[in-house]
Formats: C-alpha cells, structure tokens, sequence
C-alpha cells in the first residue's frame, strides 16, 4: 500500500483513502486546490509584510521603520489577496 500526505493537517495516509483518518479532510482534487488556493493566499500576505520590516528596518535602522514596513506591506499584500479574489470566478456552492 502507498502512502501520502494530507494536503490539509500534512500527516501521512493511505493514498487510495478518499478522507484524512487524522482531520477528515476530503482527499479530492477539488479539496487538493482548495488548500493550494488557501497557502498561496498566505504566501502573498506574508511575503509582503516580511519586505516591509526587512526594508524598513534596511533604510532607517528603526523598529518604528520596521513596523511601518510591517503595517505598509500588510495592506499591500492582503490588497493583492482581494484583487485576486475579485477576479476569481465563483463556484456554485455545494
């Protein structure tokens, strides 16, 4: 038997189980794309936010810089997050 993992709770399974036994997320690929969706939402909240202290902290040696950059590149990326959000159709509801 192969196992996998759980693209929710990353813990392994059986490959041919349609649930996760640890979380019971469905293991379907629209369940898969989903959660791909979910971290890279997060990746482009984070990333920015990141930028920002590290730049902020680079350019004026400050924690008040570096929370300014922090503050800056929240809005930036939770701004991309809902820029692709909108854009995005929406799928019918279950």
């Amino acid at each position: 038997m192969s196992h996998t993992y759980c693209h929710r709770c990353n813990r392994m399974m059986a490959s041919a189980s349609p649930f996760c036994p640890h979380c019971g997320a469905p293991q379907d690929s629209r369940s898969k794309a989903e959660s791909a969706r979910r971290n890279t939402e997060a990746l482009l909240c984070i990333l920015p936010a990141a930028g920002g202290i590290i730049g902020g902290w680079l350019l004026f040696s400050t924690v008040w810089a570096a929370i300014a950059g922090l503050v800056v590149g929240l809005a930036v990326g939770v701004g991309v997050v809902a820029v692709r959000s909108a854009r995005r159709p929406q799928s019918p509801p279950r």
